[in-house]
């Protein structure tokens, strides 16, 4: 806040406690005045503040945790939908795709702890990757389930 927000501030109490002058009692005696004092004074402070200063509203972010076990899963789960659309969509491997899908399976096996075989270029044919790929969907539905 500048200096003149802080000027604005206390003009704005002291507006506040002259409309309110006749409520003020310098003499407190009892509990009860001293209480309806107090509240004069909160109220001037807080009408003040929120005519001078400036407020921002902040949204609660939601974070959630999962176990690792849980994280793991799923990114062996990305990883296995990866090798998946590769195989499908991809009649003829080339060796960079070849290499792009055993790394993803290495990752899978860390991840996911399991022992998919690495695709070779002799498995990379239409009727052995077939296979290799109704494999792969099972061991996705697994994880998924898990």
């Amino acid at each position: 806040m500048t200096t003149d927000t802080w000027i604005d501030f206390l003009q704005d109490i002291s507006k506040f406690l002259k409309l309110h002058e006749e409520k003020l009692n310098p003499d407190i005696k009892t509990d009860t005045q001293l209480n309806k004092y107090w509240h004069l004074l909160n109220q001037a402070i807080k009408q003040a503040a929120n005519n001078n200063i400036p407020q921002t509203k902040a949204v609660p972010k939601t974070h959630y945790a999962f176990t690792k076990k849980a994280t793991h899963l799923h990114i062996a789960l990305q990883k296995i939908n990866k090798v998946i659309r590769i195989l499908q969509h991809t009649p003829n491997l080339n060796p960079t795709q070849l290499i792009l899908i055993n790394t993803n399976i290495h990752d899978i096996n860390k991840h996911a702890n399991l022992s998919i075989p690495i695709l070779t270029e002799n498995l990379a044919t239409t009727e052995a990757s077939s296979t290799f790929l109704l494999t792969l969907k099972q061991t996705q539905k697994t994880i998924y389930q898990a």
